[in-house]
């Protein structure tokens, strides 16, 4: 008779973790895709050269939070949105976000290592400032994150309650 009984147990146990695990990816699934468009200043499929200066430009479908992250050449993610200056991540849909604006605490400026860059764009309907990614401050207010990208994109999946979009923008760069 223990024996069922524990047997039964384990089986409920088993039960309300499967179920549980089918809501997470209902909810997953569930998302409402946010159009997100992203450019560069000089437009597309551009290569730039050592001390080039640049600028993103990022459009939205709806009002959205956003989370901007840079990917290096070496493969390290710098969060650029939200950073120490620019902490509020609402951003109006259908008016160009120029990344770095005017106020930001850093630039980009094309430098070693070269290679293939990406600039990763990630929209949800709740505040990503509340996201607690493992990361080292750096000296201009922007994140070295040390989660992987697939971390980060999980993350932010899991804290999006009804939408969830993202875009990317490639980037050759050379001496």
């Amino acid at each position: 008779m223990l024996l069922k009984n524990t047997l039964n147990c384990y089986a409920i146990i088993v039960l309300l973790l499967l179920n549980f695990n089918a809501n997470a990816n209902e909810k997953n699934k569930s998302l409402k895709q946010i159009n997100v468009e992203i450019t560069s200043h000089l437009g597309d499929k551009q290569s730039f050269s050592k001390g080039d200066v640049l600028k993103f430009l990022i459009n939205l479908e709806v009002d959205a939070h956003l989370i901007v992250i840079y990917q290096t050449a070496d493969k390290k993610l710098i969060q650029l949105l939200p950073n120490k200056k620019q902490p509020d991540t609402l951003y109006k849909a259908n008016l160009f976000i120029a990344v770095p604006n005017g106020a930001a605490p850093y630039r980009f400026t094309i430098q070693a290592p070269y290679g293939k860059e990406t600039v990763w764009v990630f929209a949800s309907d709740k505040p990503l400032s509340s996201l607690t990614l493992t990361s080292k401050h750096l000296s201009n207010g922007l994140k070295l994150l040390k989660a992987s990208l697939q971390t980060v994109v999980t993350e932010i999946k899991a804290h999006s309650e009804n939408y969830f979009g993202q875009a990317s923008f490639v980037l050759q760069t050379s001496n």
